[in-house]
């Protein structure tokens, strides 16, 4: 995982306030979030799976909100 695509995901799962909030969900250090932004040091594969797996459960649930979303018909 690239710095920028864990930046973006960091971005994606916590808003702005993914510092403080990724750290805590991911229980690691704002020294370590700030290393892999960086690129000082590469994201762990095992924060990797976990990042990736609360990706997919957000975009689940994105899902069904868009579905319950209903538009009326679009006038031509």
């Amino acid at each position: 995982m690239t710095p920028t695509v864990f930046y973006a995901a960091c971005l994606a799962l916590w808003g702005s306030s993914f510092r403080a909030d990724g750290c805590a969900a991911l229980k690691v250090s704002n020294r370590s979030m700030r290393s892999w932004i960086a690129g000082d040091e590469l994201v762990p594969l095992g924060v990797q799976a976990e990042i990736r797996d609360r990706l997919v459960r957000k975009r689940g649930e994105l899902s069904a909100i868009v579905a319950a979303i209903v538009l009326p018909p679009v006038q031509s």
